[in-house]
């Protein structure tokens, strides 16, 4: 049999610090070795003092050594780093690669235990509330989320998640995991189901010297991944680390690829990896398109996340299934069905809605906020198909906050009714009214499209969902909805039942693992939040649990400055001070709740102190992006600065702006700074 190569992803992360003169000896190198790891020009040097007899160094030239894991039986090599020859030596003195025998994952443990020491706390020294639960748990009930034997007394000593965070270093990626939800109150069967993808687990040892067939495990191949040529593993190094950014955890593998007898709702908060599940649902659906012009149909909220996830699914997908998948932003969608229909009226923008409103509620006297009026149309008058003021007047308004008088439900009507007659003479039209006219249309019900997928759901009321259900045949794996209704800063009352999608049972899922936001930022973004409650799309409150967060990192920071000069000045240092470190314009987000601030202020002030900057739409990024908080809605930065902000941010009245908030503040990976001044 030929022997293989498999790459560990921290092999990756030491071949982007290697100094670019220098890479080319170590493709040199990678290009022989994939081809034959068994050459007789390849010297494997076996080391003296490691913890593992398998690991061999290979001389790559005078400076650098790639260390690569020799198989005692099997033709399996593993690629595991590549560093100056002392360095290398020194990373993997204390590593051991070892099949866990509770999980089968193939495993790197770093047994280096005078730090694992001093980075936790002796039970010895807590009193009896501090110490762990976790000590009078069955060895069985640990060891089975594979946390390695010899770590065993060490985590029994683990109370906390500060405490665990500091051992995240030692540990594979499953027992971190494991552990993290035990000790966030979630109980052993619910672990077992989320983590290892069962709900009991078998204490029989499992095939422990068989590396090929370990590679194969879900868990293995969060760390490793095989390469079967030169071109795919040049493919890896041009972009080192897509691969693993859209790598699917086990427990959303097994949501993304199995068949499901009718519609499926994923719900999960900033961070857990939505938009990723979604692509990987679409490259499975898309397999399932038998003839020719099927297609999958992948919505999601703007142009911005359509380049996002055609980016995903290139790595994912090949040619083939790539021709099956349409992804369109919900507006461009409509706008290109209305121009193959020839339906005239213009679709109003939520900026004309507000403006034109404006002026009506003041002409009326009406006290409300002209967002009132487009919710109460979005909400209640249209997809009820109130016509009339009788009907407005006897209609129930369930779901809706602000309740009404006979007095007051007159006023509204007049506005709504001029405001309908405003949009019919102008050649304008809501969203409702152009979505029911293409659901006349004899073109929609013969449409090509077997599966949607509608991502950013929450962002979306009733209408487009009975859209999409008459757009889309019912049937197995018909509609898949991924969303987050913790982000719903524009108010949306949405009853799926009652949009003729029904999801029962095992069919409405939850994500529960951040990939994204460290532990602070979480926590930080998850206080506005505090003393909402949420629906499930479907009428159900939901009962808000805390994602487990894979990263920490560092506290967000909030200033209050005493004018806007010195706010400014404090985002031009700390941006010189970023740049300093490493980071890269683009990967650094300005965004305030007011376009004015953006305009008046910060593009002047960026000008001024020469720093370039770019709308966040821009494809061409090579600047600081600049946007207003509503339109960082499925991105992601290293650093987000939050400016300008005018309201007591502790103590914020509207729900929306809770969740608006929460949403910005989750878009920061790594630093997040919140600022306002008088």
């Amino acid at each position: 049999m030929k022997p293989e190569v498999a790459i560990y992803k921290d092999f990756l992360i030491a071949y982007s610090k290697i100094p670019k003169s220098q890479q080319k000896r170590v493709r040199d190198f990678l290009d022989k070795f994939i081809e034959n790891p068994t050459s007789r020009s390849i010297n494997y040097e076996k080391l003296h003092n490691l913890k593992d007899s398998k690991i061999r160094s290979v001389r790559i030239n005078d400076c650098y050594r790639a260390i690569i894991v020799k198989p005692d039986e099997g033709n399996v090599f593993l690629l595991v780093w590549v560093d100056h020859h002392d360095e290398a030596i020194r990373w993997v003195k204390n590593k051991v690669f070892k099949i866990n025998d509770y999980t089968g994952a193939l495993q790197v443990i770093n047994y280096d235990y005078k730090e694992i020491i001093k980075n936790t706390t002796g039970e010895e020294n807590k009193n009896e509330d501090e110490q762990s639960f976790l000590r009078d748990m069955e060895d069985d009930n640990l060891l089975v989320f594979g946390v390695p034997y010899d770590l065993l007394p060490l985590i029994k000593k683990v109370s906390n998640v500060a405490e665990l965070l500091g051992l995240k270093k030692y540990l594979p990626e499953e027992a971190f995991e494991g552990i993290y939800y035990l000790l966030s109150g979630y109980k052993i069967e619910e672990v077992l189901e989320i983590v290892c993808n069962k709900k009991k687990h078998n204490t029989k040892a499992l095939n422990t010297n068989n590396i090929r067939e370990s590679l194969e495990n879900n868990h293995t191949k969060v760390r490793f991944r095989i390469i079967s040529n030169n071109n795919e593993l040049k493919d890896i190094l041009d972009k080192p680390f897509e691969e693993w950014k859209v790598f699917l955890h086990p427990s959303y593998r097994k949501i993304a690829e199995i068949n499901y007898k009718g519609s499926v709702k994923v719900l999960g908060s900033a961070g857990t990896g939505k938009t990723v599940l979604a692509a990987y649902r679409a490259k499975y659906l898309a397999k399932l398109c038998e003839h020719k012009e099927d297609k999958v149909l992948f919505i999601t909220a703007n142009e911005i996340l359509v380049r996002y996830v055609k980016e995903k699914l290139k790595v994912i997908c090949n040619k083939k299934i790539l021709k099956k998948i349409e992804i369109y932003s919900f507006e461009n969608f409509v706008l290109r069905l209305k121009e193959q229909l020839n339906i005239n009226e213009e679709l109003v923008t939520i900026e004309q809605q507000e403006e034109i409103l404006q002026t009506i509620k003041q002409k009326k006297g009406a006290n409300y906020q002209a967002n009132f009026f487009i919710e109460e149309l979005e909400e209640i008058i249209e997809p009820l198909n109130i016509t009339c003021l009788e009907e407005y007047l006897n209609i129930s308004r369930t779901g809706r906050i602000q309740r009404l008088s006979k007095k007051q439900r007159i006023l509204v009507w007049e506005v709504i009714t001029t405001y309908r007659t405003y949009l019919k003479d102008n050649g304008l039209a809501t969203l409702s009214i152009i979505l029911k006219k293409l659901m006349q249309e004899e073109l929609i019900k013969n449409m090509k499209y077997m599966h949607v997928i509608i991502d950013e759901a929450q962002d979306y009321n009733q209408g487009v969902f009975i859209f999409f259900r008459s757009l889309i045949p019912k049937g197995e794996n018909d509609i898949f909805i991924v969303g987050d209704t913790q982000q719903r800063f524009r108010r949306k009352n949405v009853v799926l039942s009652n949009c003729g999608i029904n999801i029962k049972g095992r069919r409405s899922k939850n994500l529960t693992i951040n990939y994204r936001t460290t532990l602070e930022i979480d926590r930080y973004a998850n206080k506005f939040l505090e003393g909402l409650t949420f629906d499930d799309l479907d009428s159900k409150k939901i009962l808000k649990r805390n994602s487990v967060c894979l990263i920490n990192g560092i506290e967000p920071c909030y200033n209050k400055f005493a004018t806007f000069f010195h706010e400014l000045e404090f985002v031009n240092n700390k941006i010189r001070e970023l740049l300093s470190r490493g980071f890269c314009y683009s990967q650094i987000c300005i965004s305030s709740k007011k376009e004015k601030i953006l305009q008046d202020i910060y593009i002047q002030g960026l000008n001024y102190y020469q720093i370039p900057y770019t709308n966040i739409s821009n494809q061409e990024n090579n600047g600081v992006n600049i946007c207003v908080m509503r339109d960082l809605q499925g991105m992601e930065f290293r650093v987000v600065f939050i400016v300008g902000i005018e309201s007591d941010i502790n103590n914020l009245e509207s729900e929306q702006d809770k969740c608006l908030y929460y949403m910005s503040c989750t878009r920061a990976r790594e630093l997040l700074f919140l600022s306002s001044f008088k």
